[in-house]
């Protein structure tokens, strides 16, 4: 019998995006099963990069193509391009699959490209859309997508709820599946080994460590984190508490999280993030400097090469470029004593389910993807209330810095 020919539209394996680990978590299942002959159109990659060849699938990078000018110029076109709309039909037609998965934000795929084309006739019926959807009310896209193929996923039960909702028949077929994760990578390490960690980056024995791992994007709210130390530090001086940054503090777009350090009056020391060397992959946890400092393992100097983008040589913090490894990210989190995951709105929080899986108590904002932790009787409910956002008007979550504090004070006792 002969095998069925899958493609799989999503994030590359080889990165550090949320769809990206999902993928790789879900490459070598399906692999293994020795049933599919697998195609893996690789968003925001080019074409022909050397890393494919670590996979031993065919791979095509989605940027190819393209109107180079119209792609520096027009945002939508670049968003449509780097997901891979305009290579979709031949990379399904070329490749005959018989089966497509489509796994990111649902805006990622531009429904121009899919709808009236007659290659999509020919297998939405075997067309998986797996997508999140982060706020209520559901994106229209989000609906439009589900009343056209048969199979669509959420990564999240209160979309999958609120569809059903509105519209039992329509959206009778929406499935919640949340995305995909190696277990065995994350684990609770010996304590001699957790010791021996913090000793090596100046953690004390007596002081609590509270980790926080996102993007630096701005519905992740690392501001409620600093602002929620610094009211600890007032209630109770004496309490030995710091906080764990674990992202690109200099993300565009980002939140400016050393100038609000400095801003609610905690010191440099308070503040940890992880940084990881570009040359020769060395990661360490310390408070934050800059980015781009000198490696004191290889003795690579820090050179900035592109000031837009986490482009050159030397440490930088950890960010979606970063080279550590899931086994090395385990340990980051069990060097810590609670995860608090504080954010807007969220489709899953990746962070949320690998803290669980290393063995820290977990705070968790309320509101959509959170919804699926706080029903558990273990996980700690970040406290709030909610708001608009402007032109989307997407309701979204905002902390009571109370509540974190309590939650603070709690890991602390």
């Amino acid at each position: 019998m002969s095998k069925l020919r899958v493609g799989i539209s999503t994030s590359y394996p080889g990165a550090k995006t949320g769809f990206s680990r999902n993928f790789a978590s879900l490459l070598p299942y399906l692999y293994k099963t020795g049933k599919y002959e697998l195609f893996h159109l690789a968003h925001s990659m080019q074409p022909n990069h050397p890393d494919f060849a670590r996979y031993p699938i065919h791979i095509e990078g989605a940027l190819n193509n393209f109107d180079q000018q119209r792609f520096n110029q027009d945002e939508n076109y670049k968003r449509e391009t780097a997901y891979g709309n305009a290579m979709t039909e031949a990379f399904i037609v070329k490749n005959k699959l018989d089966v497509f998965l489509g796994i990111e934000d649902q805006w990622a795929f531009a429904p121009q490209y899919f709808f009236d084309k007659p290659f999509f006739n020919h297998i939405k019926n075997n067309f998986l859309a797996w997508c999140t959807a982060d706020s209520l009310p559901i994106l229209p896209l989000i609906k439009e997508w589900a009343q056209k193929i048969p199979n669509y996923w959420v990564w999240a039960s209160f979309a999958e709820r609120a569809m059903k909702e509105e519209d039992p028949v329509k959206y009778g077929h929406v499935k919640t599946v949340h995305g995909a994760f190696d277990i065995n990578k994350f684990n609770i390490i010996p304590t001699s080994e957790r010791q021996s960690l913090r000793e090596k980056f100046g953690i004390k024995t007596d002081e609590i460590i509270i980790m926080y791992l996102a993007r630096n994007q701005l519905r992740k709210f690392f501001w409620s984190h600093l602002e929620a130390l610094a009211k600890l530090r007032k209630l109770n001086p004496e309490y030995k508490v710091r906080l764990l940054f674990h992202c690109f503090w200099s993300e565009p777009m980002g939140w400016p999280i050393d100038r609000i350090r400095e801003e609610v009056g905690l010191k440099k020391e308070d503040v940890l993030t992880t940084y990881n060397c570009m040359q020769c992959g060395y990661w360490e946890i310390r408070p934050y400097e800059g980015e781009f400092k000198d490696c004191k393992h290889c003795g690579i100097k820090g050179v900035q090469q592109n000031p837009q983008a986490p482009n050159g040589m030397g440490q930088i913090t950890a960010g979606v470029g970063s080279s550590i490894t899931e086994e090395d990210l385990a340990k980051i989190y069990c060097i810590s004593d609670a995860f608090c995951s504080s954010f807007s709105s969220g489709g899953l929080e990746c962070g949320n389910v690998e803290s669980l899986l290393c063995g820290l108590p977990l705070a968790s904002s309320p509101y959509s993807s959170g919804e699926d932790f706080i029903k558990n009787d273990f996980v700690y409910k970040i406290e709030g209330s909610y708001y608009r956002e402007t032109q989307t008007g997407f309701r979204k979550h905002t902390p009571d810095i109370n509540s974190m504090v309590k939650f603070f004070k709690r890991i602390h006792d």
